[in-house]
């Protein structure tokens, strides 16, 4: 009686999508890569998530955005990364525009670099590094004028065609000055009968780019926007390198640099740390623009925006990582 078809046909009932997923057995899945690093756990089953951003295989690139709103953890999650990393021997490089990371990067013996009135430690807009090209490739000048006239759009306002022509050439006549030219052999000195690339003492500084600009009075105007640079209370960007930049955990404090000036710093180090990372394609590494927002947002301009851009379009194809922290959503978008 039981398998009666009439039985069957006055009794069968259609089962809801809801019901159909009671009955089966995995409601959720877990990702726990070999060499991945703990993220957190699985909300559904507890499950511990590992995740190794660097596996070509599974993942398209490394590039990673936390967004979430002030006081949600996104910086205590970015000190996790940045400590577990450490562990794996990850070059990692951190701008830090909040002074959120300087404790762990004292406790983890990485390098700090500090920008302001107060500073020490000094980075020199003008140094052309030798890693800022990649090896076999050309143009050392070529490419430090580019990011020049990025660092003076922001200097001097959004610069029109006719003005970034001038500036160029004034940049120019800077490195002349210093016997540097679109010659890549004049950045290298002979020592001891050695080829040694040369040094940031070697190298101009502000002042000479100031100076040169006072050399014609059409100029005046732009040596009235670069004088809090050079004899004002920015001065300290009017100094020579002093860090040695070989740790594998480097930090830069632009907090003291407050709002106004703080887009100056930001771009300085994230062209510094985009040569750091250019310097070995087979070793891994990642940099942090912690709140991204003050370097592409409103404040900033599209020359800016547009570098910041090129580092995640390119860093994907090199087993590199770029870790963006914003709070800003639709600002970022």
């Amino acid at each position: 009686m039981i398998n009666h078809k009439d039985v069957k046909e006055a009794t069968k009932k259609n089962i809801l999508t809801e019901g159909l997923v009671a009955t089966y057995p995995f409601i959720s899945s877990s990702i726990c890569d070999t060499n991945g690093i703990f993220i957190g756990k699985n909300i559904y089953n507890n499950s511990l998530i590992f995740v190794d951003r660097y596996d070509q295989e599974k993942y398209k690139n490394a590039n990673m955005c936390v967004f979430g709103t002030s006081g949600a953890g996104k910086s205590y999650y970015i000190k996790l990364n940045i400590l577990r990393y450490r562990l794996f021997g990850i070059e990692q490089y951190v701008i830090d525009p909040e002074r959120e990371y300087t404790g762990l990067c004292n406790k983890l013996e990485g390098t700090l670099l500090k920008l302001g009135p107060n500073s020490e430690t000094y980075i020199n807009v003008f140094d052309i590094r030798k890693e800022s090209i990649e090896k076999g490739e050309k143009g050392f000048l070529a490419n430090k004028i580019i990011k020049l006239i990025g660092f003076f759009n922001l200097v001097f306002g959004e610069l029109d065609e006719e003005e970034k022509g001038l500036i160029e050439e004034k940049i120019i006549q800077t490195y002349e000055k210093k016997n540097i030219n679109f010659d890549d052999k004049s950045l290298y000195k002979n020592n001891e009968n050695k080829k040694i690339f040369k040094e940031t003492i070697d190298m101009p500084i502000l002042e000479d780019f100031y100076n040169i600009l006072g050399e014609d009075r059409k100029n005046e105007k732009y040596q009235i926007k670069l004088l809090p640079f050079v004899k004002g209370s920015l001065n300290f960007f009017n100094k020579f390198t002093n860090v040695k930049l070989n740790n594998k955990l480097i930090v830069a404090d632009v907090y003291e640099l407050g709002e106004e000036n703080l887009k100056y710093g930001m771009y300085i180090f994230t062209e510094l740390f985009w040569d750091k990372i250019k310097e070995n394609r087979k070793n891994k590494k990642a940099i942090y623009l912690d709140e991204i927002w003050r370097l592409i947002g409103v404040t900033s301009n599209k020359n800016v925006a547009g570098f910041v851009y090129k580092i995640f379009k390119t860093i994907r194809k090199i087993r590199w990582k770029c870790c963006c922290n914003n709070s800003r959503y639709f600002g970022f978008i």
